[in-house]
């Protein structure tokens, strides 16, 4: 068996927000594009803290 390795040439897009609940503490919030679920036509992977969260969106023409 062999193992292989695709790397991708497309950026990854991420913007990160830090949320401040004032006596709750405060919350970082990631957003990253462009890695995960390309065949979709539009895809998000969100981090909240320690969640991860995969978004997609396709279209039927």
């Amino acid at each position: 068996m062999t193992d292989s390795t695709t790397t991708s040439t497309q950026p990854v897009h991420e913007t990160i927000a830090i949320l401040d609940n004032g006596a709750f503490g405060t919350r970082t919030v990631r957003f990253e594009t462009g890695r995960l679920a390309r065949q979709a036509a539009g895809s998000v992977v969100a981090y909240l803290d320690d969640e991860t969260m995969l978004l997609s969106a396709t279209t039927a023409s």
